[in-house]
């Protein structure tokens, strides 16, 4: 998640310091973007799956139905 955030920032921060300049104030845009990271916030902490907790197969038989987060099914003997 760290690695998606790094890139965003890359990416957003050059835009908005630049719109920052033009209109020469930057107030704004540390409101939106505040505001616009609290509605991701709670947007990521109302998820129920994510992507890092996906299904696992940890054997040929029976099909994968678990998830990374349960118990483990019982290794071969």
């Amino acid at each position: 998640m760290s690695g998606v955030s790094a890139v965003i920032a890359t990416l957003v921060n050059p835009i908005a310091g630049a719109l920052s300049d033009r209109v020469d104030r930057r107030n704004p845009f540390v409101l939106g973007g505040a505001v616009l990271t609290a509605v991701a916030i709670a947007a990521l902490g109302s998820l129920d799956v994510l992507l890092l907790n996906a299904p696992t197969c940890r054997g040929p038989i029976p099909p994968c139905t678990g998830s990374s987060t349960g118990p483990a099914p019982p290794g071969p003997a």
